[in-house]
């Protein structure tokens, strides 16, 4: 249940009204890591679909970043089948930035061109609803693609919505569109929060220490609550110094992820390193590092892990974060070592050869093949940016 957040939640719903009224419009959600823009994007979500509206969901992965169209793929994955019904040059344009078919750099307008053509002939009634969660991790050209749509958007009965996090996005990427700041709770609707997270009565005073050592932050003030004993939460000991957090809620995080058996956090490192949630992969790659299927579980018991029907899904991105920066250089190293050995279909070739590089200690003719091979294909497909990082690498 979301809590409070009246204003953010008018704002979305009269985004709504007016896809389904057939007007377009676009909206950024800006604000801190933790503050509640995921959880305002999945208000969005159930609210539209209850009202009618097709929803299309995508989450920046920071692993894709480089990968170009890797957002878009995720995005417009359930319209694939819709592609061959584009004008010939759209369809070819987009099928080859998808890589559903060999191209050979395809012009970066002509491709947003066929994204704006296939939402709005996609859109339908009553409407279509686009949200785009962490956008500041999409990969460069799909957030180019998408911010090209946001601004042509007229009276196709689309609503685009992207949450993005401060300071990693500069203004001028989403000049000209509507931004509206999420910022924290207001006292009352924290103390809801406090109060259902403690189980028990929290004096003001301590709803007061809590709110100013979390900034008010939905993410911080729930996971610091969860952590702390009962007798400081009914103001019977004092808050700890410094509180079982730290600087972007990872430490909160990483309290219950040391709590789980060592099996349980070898294959959250795996998932953290693999990034896009795909089960297959990460179990594959858990089985090389003698992990079982079943460690999966107290992870899925605690809520830092859910598997959903779309793979596996952290219950944050800082979990994700928190997991992958919480242990040594050489641990991060196995873990992406094992998800090279299992990538090897040859659809697979690009995330290969990043976990080769990932897993490298130093130069490596090999591996410097595989990256220049892949900066190649993404060239190929107008994906400069991850070319350059490729080559990098």
């Amino acid at each position: 249940m979301l809590l409070g957040r009246r204003a953010e939640r008018a704002e979305l719903e009269s985004l709504f009204e007016r896809a389904r009224a057939g007007r377009s419009a676009a909206l950024v959600l800006r604000g801190p890591a933790g503050v509640g823009k995921s959880a305002l994007l999945e208000h969005a979500a159930a609210t539209a679909a209850a009202g009618g509206l097709s929803v299309l969901r995508a989450t920046g992965v920071e692993a894709e970043s480089e990968l170009p169209f890797a957002g878009l793929h995720q995005l417009l994955r359930p319209l694939v089948h819709r592609i061959d019904q584009l004008p010939v040059p759209q369809c070819r344009a987009l099928r080859a930035a998808l890589a559903l078919e060999p191209g050979d750099g395809a012009d970066r307008f002509v491709v947003s061109a066929a994204v704006l053509t296939l939402l709005a002939d996609s859109a339908g009634q009553p409407g279509l609803l686009c949200l785009l969660d962490d956008a500041q991790w999409l990969d460069r050209p799909s957030l180019d693609v998408l911010l090209f749509v946001a601004r042509r958007l007229d009276a196709e009965g689309i609503a685009l919505v992207l949450a993005v996090r401060d300071g990693h996005l500069p203004p001028r990427v989403t000049a000209n569109l509507a931004v509206l700041p999420v910022g924290p709770l207001d006292r009352s609707d924290a103390a809801r929060l406090v109060a259902d997270r403690a189980g028990v009565p929290v004096p003001d005073a301590v709803l007061t220490r809590l709110l100013h050592l979390t900034g008010g932050n939905a993410l911080a003030l729930a996971e610091l609550t969860g952590l702390l004993a009962e007798d400081v939460l009914r103001g019977r000991a004092a808050l700890p110094d410094p509180p079982p957090i730290g600087a972007g809620m990872e430490d909160a995080f990483l309290t219950r992820v040391r709590a789980l058996p060592p099996d349980t956090q070898l294959l959250l490192l795996v998932a953290a390193a693999e990034g896009t949630g795909d089960i297959g992969t990460v179990l594959r790659a858990a089985a090389q590092l003698d992990v079982a299927e079943r460690a999966l579980d107290p992870a899925e018991a605690d809520g830092l892990l859910q598997l959903t029907p779309d793979g596996l899904v952290f219950r944050h991105p800082l979990v994700r974060s928190a997991v992958y920066g919480g242990v040594s250089s050489s641990q991060r190293r196995s873990a992406h070592l094992a998800l090279a050995e299992v990538l090897r279909h040859p659809t697979e070739s690009d995330r290969r050869a990043w976990h080769r590089g990932a897993a490298a200690l130093g130069p490596d003719d090999d591996v410097a093949d595989a990256l220049a091979a892949s900066a190649e294909r993404s060239r190929a497909r107008s994906g400069y940016a991850g070319a350059a990082a490729g080559l990098r690498r």
